[in-house]
């Protein structure tokens, strides 16, 4: 969790600090998003496995799959933000991410 709201204070700074002029800093603000989102999303994915799992659970796995589902969706949530920051939010982009994501969806959906 420490590392978590270090990630989202370096966001906010970013976000307040820094001008969206170059590409570099654009991809360091949504790098910074996907990290941020993606670990602040596993601890509630975490807390509904945990109370579903039998007892004598591998809490180590069960966290893992909880990161795998909160970087899938934060990967979800940040991609979109990118292809609006570089004006690529198209019909058609969204719709070949649309099918990229859910076939993602369906590759770890099955693993651990």
């Amino acid at each position: 969790m420490l590392i978590d709201a270090l990630l989202w204070f370096y966001w906010i700074r970013e976000l307040f600090n820094t001008r969206p002029e170059t590409t570099e800093s654009v991809l360091r603000f949504l790098l910074l998003l996907f990290f941020a989102l993606g670990l602040a999303l596993s601890f509630p994915f975490y807390f509904y496995f945990f109370k579903k799992a039998p007892d004598f659970t591998n809490l180590r796995l069960l966290y893992r799959r909880c990161l795998k589902w909160g970087f899938y969706l934060s990967f979800g949530t940040v991609f979109l933000f990118g292809l609006r920051a570089f004006h690529a939010l198209t019909i058609l982009n969204v719709v070949l991410f649309l099918v990229l994501y859910v076939a993602i969806f369906h590759q770890i959906r099955g693993r651990g």
